[in-house]
């Protein structure tokens, strides 16, 4: 039982640091757009939260 339990934390680990791999992994990407001043525009923005519900016209 207790070697169960023991792989059990071990795969939880995993997922905690493969998880954590991917918000770096995100972050570093975000890091670099803004570097290169990659942003979306205000028009773009505003498209993206009609098509997706956020905000309706009246």
């Amino acid at each position: 039982m207790w070697l169960i339990n023991l792989l059990k934390k071990i795969l939880l680990t995993s997922d905690k640091l493969n998880s954590s791999n991917f918000q770096v992994a995100e972050i570093q990407s975000a890091l670099k757009e803004a570097d290169d001043n990659d942003f979306i525009s205000n028009k773009e923005l505003a498209n993206l939260i009609k098509k997706h519900g956020g905000v309706k016209n009246s």
